[in-house]
């Protein structure tokens, strides 16, 4: 995943109303347009919400006859996830790398017991 792509999506999901339609779909699955409403949004700025998030590939859109009903795109939280996996182990990693360069040379790591015999 891109920077660019990463930075889109959270950016996406930073705003409060976006993420409430998002947890909506999260927990029904697909749902129409129409029923997808954040707390005090007017139908036009729904619409206006669900566009970026499709836009940006979170969110799939499948015509019905007359309806629009969107669904979270798996693929893409799925590169996001991917993601933040990998970015939690490399920072696992830089930790345990700083822990190891610290007590190289040292018998004991920091705050190890020694017992006396």
């Amino acid at each position: 995943m891109t920077d660019g792509k990463l930075i889109q999506l959270m950016r996406i999901l930073g705003d409060p109303q976006r993420f409430a339609i998002f947890r909506q779909l999260a927990d029904a699955g697909d749902m129409p347009a129409g029923a997808l409403r954040a707390k005090g949004l007017s139908a036009s700025a729904t619409s206006y919400h669900l566009k970026e998030m499709t836009e940006v590939g979170l969110l799939a859109v499948a015509r019905r006859k007359q309806e629009r009903r969107y669904s979270i795109n798996i693929e893409t939280l799925d590169e996001l996830a991917r993601w933040a996996r990998s970015a939690a182990e490399d920072a696992g990693y830089a930790r345990l790398n700083a822990y190891l360069d610290a007590t190289a040379g040292n018998e004991q790591p920091p705050g190890a017991c020694v017992a006396k015999v």
